[in-house]
């Protein structure tokens, strides 16, 4: 059918006619097609990696026995769908951190919305030849795996015994496709009507942007895919489906083009490099595309016949020498009929199957780009495609789910024999992780543009993070952006809806409450609440943005105590018990969390004492029990102190435990440290809700600095524990090369540390607190036992750019279990200045590089920039907004960068 014909008979039918799907059973979970056949359809999410037993499976998988001439369509898609993401997104958000900081958190949330939103149809970062000279065109997009299957039956709908066949086709497929970790959902008629309109019916307003489609009872599911006021039109080397309106999001052309020859030797999982550059992640296809890879089931005795003669001429042809000269490709073929056969020998079946490409974009120029970049980037890989000129239309529709048959498939004459072991290497089943959340917190982006969405806290152990990341890779600004998506988040999740309805109450600041886990509203916003201890003061900008907040710096006048006693007694703490300390009320749990709290103090006072760490079994032994005299003491007014427990060592009768009285005086009453630890000053108070405590003044004295931090944790987990508001906590330890390194001889004193920060880390999900060290080299977490300790209690790694030396070390002494390959990889990740930082992350069995990419409001927003921070609030000074001073700069910024004009009043 020529490609006027076509054109007729879309305008006479409209696009239904040429899609074979009318209906979805209501007993069972198959389609109903065109033509005497049924349909299976499962929506995928990709495989993120190589798993044991995948390659067996997906084997196996192809060896299953459907009935002659079913047709199975693995198709990999990746479209500009995120909106779910996104409504799930805002279920933690809103209102969540109270009073004057409400408009600010809520604000953040808006800019990375609008952000995202917008990214999907416009690049993530664009060069503006002043800042950013140079970007790709990666957007945002969303990667989804459709199986599909047809299978011929007699009649119209199937029968008794085609049904029980049926059923065992169908169960044991979901099975398969479950085992390979392909979270199976059992497509039905709205899934089936949603995935095909946003392939057909593009557009940021379209009907499916709210996530779904309801299709109707009343008519066929072919008819439901033509939208009123849309033109179809088909050239002779494209199809496009138009809107009339001038959206250029609802537009989309579309390119066909066939996979002609792959390199001979493929390795399992190699197919993944049609997608991204694997090592590199320097080029994608970076238009909206569909991978379709096509199987079809043969009548297996007259396929292994006709298989059978061609090698019987293939080989007879093979052995004559001039016949061989003439035509030297008939020895490789020879070699492959006989691999073939080998494999047939060994029960494999053979199937036909062929790949195509399907490019799309908004006008018939993009297209053609995206066409022959494709065309370019696969020919590097030794990949060889061709453009489907004349045959664009009945590729694009026979690529859709359910819409190939028989006589396409024969048509498009692309099929290529091979075995169910062969068909398993070219299957397209691996893509990009798409996070651990379904309401997450935490918004990322991979190489290749999928929106990746995590949420720290959803473990099956603690929450920690370890975070490493040379200078210059953005291992501050990560750290920021961790912080202000959680102090934007909180525990209770709302009702899903849309993100558009959301995103008006944000801006107006009429944020319902949250809703608790009953579906009460909760009237206290449930934020969490974020603890920082820095070297280098790169959180005081952001600290000093809240009012809700504390910046301590420890290089100006004690305004408060670090007496490390204040969090064992109720005099200090105002408590009538200690059973705030846990969740748990029970006897058992109190007294071991008094015994915990008892060791930590034991461990800052062994330290206080002694920084070379020669503390004995016996006087360590005595100082736990004058621990407990002093934190008891029966007299009325009496604060237990550094000083009385030293005053109580000096009156032992051993000289040893005199010693450690003598050793405590630089922290006693009229010590040099003194100050830091008096009973005259109150505790240190940790109510608000993000706090940095800066120890860049205390690195000439490393003694003191350790004791410092030890006392800092110590109070930051007794103030977790008081509390029992359900509220989520950060307590993050930057620069911590700064304590984690390699201890110069003082191995006593780091083990003391070791089991302080062992012990504190291995607590934090006790307090529902996640525990994030951040480190200059990730080797550094191998360096010591302190990074030891921690790395392995922190299911999260995030590797940053390392320095290439870094990295052949930790493979050298295989510091994380890695192949060679993903070694090499991990000298790949990189950061671009003002476009984006990529960060490997590393949880369970998934490893995954994603790229933090932050628009520029939301940059303005948390800026430590002076100059920056200086436009902004002599705009508030002058009456505007928080909120009208950042779009106020902003719009500035673009005028400056010509890519606005400024608008005159």
């Amino acid at each position: 059918m020529n490609n006027s014909r076509l054109a007729k008979e879309l305008e006479r039918y409209n696009l239904g006619h040429f899609i074979p799907v009318v209906d979805r059973m209501v007993d069972a979970p198959y389609f109903l097609l065109e033509d005497n056949a049924v349909g299976f359809f499962f929506v995928c999410n990709p495989s993120p990696g190589l798993y044991d037993n995948q390659q067996n499976l997906l084997t196996d998988l192809f060896k299953m026995d459907f009935p002659a001439e079913s047709i199975m369509q693995m198709t990999l898609a990746a479209l500009p769908d995120v909106n779910i993401s996104l409504s799930r997104w805002l279920r933690r958000r809103g209102n969540r951190m109270g009073g004057r900081d409400n408009e600010k958190a809520d604000l953040l949330t808006v800019y990375s919305l609008d952000y995202l939103t917008k990214s999907q149809y416009e690049p993530l970062k664009e060069a503006d030849g002043i800042k950013i000279t140079q970007a790709d065109d990666l957007k945002l997009r969303n990667f989804e795996l459709w199986v599909t299957v047809r299978i011929p039956i007699k009649g119209f709908s199937p029968n008794e015994s085609e049904s029980m066949r049926l059923d065992g086709l169908f169960k044991d497929l979901l099975s398969k496709l479950e085992g390979l970790t392909l979270s199976p959902i059992v497509g039905n008629a709205d899934t089936w009507l949603y995935s095909v309109d946003k392939i057909l019916n593009p557009g940021k307003d379209s009907r499916w942007k709210y996530g779904g489609l309801e299709a109707s009872t009343l008519m066929p599911l072919n008819n439901q895919v033509n939208i009123p006021g849309r033109k179809y039109e088909v050239g002779e080397d494209y199809f496009a489906s138009l809107s009339a309106d001038d959206d250029e999001t609802a537009q989309r052309y579309f390119k066909h083009l066939s996979m002609t020859k792959f390199p001979e030797y493929v390795n399992f999982g190699a197919v993944y490099e049609l997608v991204v550059d694997w090592m590199t992640g320097s080029k994608t296809i970076f238009s909206p595309f569909i991978i379709n890879y096509c199987i079809q089931f043969p009548h297996q005795k007259k396929i292994q016949k006709e298989y059978l003669r061609y090698k019987a001429i293939t080989d007879n042809q093979s052995k004559i020498p001039i016949v061989l000269k003439y035509l030297p490709r008939l020895a490789d073929m020879d070699k492959d009929y006989s691999a073939l056969t080998r494999e047939l020998e060994d029960k494999a079946k053979l199937l036909q199957t062929y790949m195509t490409f399907i490019v799309m974009d908004n006008t018939l120029e993009k297209v053609k780009i995206a066409a022959k970049s494709l065309i370019n980037y696969y020919s590097e890989k030794k990949i060889v495609v061709a453009d489907d000129s004349y045959i664009c239309f009945s590729g694009v529709m026979s690529a859709l789910p359910l819409c190939n048959d028989p006589a396409t498939f024969r048509d498009m004459d692309r099929g290529d024999v091979m075995t169910n072991t062969g068909a398993a290497h070219l299957a397209p089943i691996f893509g990009p992780w798409k996070g651990n959340s379904t309401n997450p917190v935490i918004p990322f982006v991979t190489r290749e543009g999928q929106l990746v969405m995590i949420d720290i806290f959803e473990t099956s152990a603690s929450y920690n993070v370890c975070v490493g990341a040379t200078s210059g890779a953005g291992k501050s600004f990560a750290a920021n952006n961790i912080i202000l998506n959680y102090l934007c988040s909180g525990e209770h999740i709302n009702p899903l809806y849309h993100f558009d309805d959301i995103r008006d109450l944000l801006t107006a600041d009429k944020y319902d409450p949250p809703l608790d886990l009953n579906g009460k509203f909760n009237a206290s916003p449930d934020g969490a609440q974020v603890f920082v201890v820095d070297i280098g003061r790169s959180y005081q900008g952001l600290a000093e943005q809240f009012e809700d907040s504390q910046f301590i710096d420890f290089g100006v006048d004690a305004t408060f105590s670090l007496n490390p006693f204040a969090f064992l007694v109720r005099k200090y703490t105002g408590d009538e018990s200690l059973e705030g300390l846990t969740g748990n009320s029970g006897e058992e749990s109190k007294e071991s969390d008094i015994i915990a709290q008892t060791i930590m103090v034991l461990n800052q006072l062994k330290l206080m004492a002694s920084s070379n760490g020669n503390i004995s079994s016996l006087q360590e032994a005595v100082m736990l029990r004058l621990i407990a005299e002093e934190s008891n003491s029966p007299e009325d007014g009496y604060l237990p102190s550094v000083t009385g427990f030293a005053k109580k060592c000096m009156k032992h009768e051993k000289q040893e435990i005199k010693d450690i009285g003598i050793q405590l005086g630089p922290w006693c009453e009229g010590g040099i440290y003194g100050r830091r630890f008096t009973t005259s000053l109150p505790p240190i108070n940790f109510n608000s809700r993000f706090i940095v405590l800066e120890l860049e003044e205390l690195k000439p004295t490393p003694h003191l600095q350790w004791v410092v931090l030890m006392s800092i944790i110590q109070a930051a987990q007794h103030a977790m524990f008081i509390k029992k508001d359900g509220r989520r906590r950060l307590f993050i330890l930057d620069e911590a090369w700064e304590y984690i390194g390699e201890s110069n001889g003082d191995d006593a004193a780091v083990n003391f540390f070791t089991k302080f920060l062992e012990a504190a880390w291995r607590r934090f999900r006790k307090t529902n607190c996640a525990g994030i060290c951040i480190t200059q080299s990730f080797e550094d977490f191998y360096k010591s036992p302190i990074g030891v300790a921690i790395a392995n209690n922190s299911p999260w790694k995030f590797i940053m750019k390392q320095s290439p030396e870094a990295i052949d070390s930790m493979e050298k002494n295989k510091y994380i279990s890695a192949s060679a390959s993903e070694y090499e990889r991990m000298k790949m990740i990189r950061t671009v200045k003002y476009v984006f930082s990529e960060i490997m992350i590393r949880f369970e069995n998934v490893q995954q590089i994603v790229r933090l990419y932050v628009d520029r409001k939301m940059e303005l927003c948390f800026t430590t920039d002076p100059s920056d921070r200086r436009k902004i609030w002599n705009l508030v000074n002058d009456g505007y907004t928080y909120a009208e001073a950042i779009d106020r700069v902003y719009e500035e910024e673009l005028v400056q960068l010509g890519m606005k004009t400024r608008q005159v009043a």
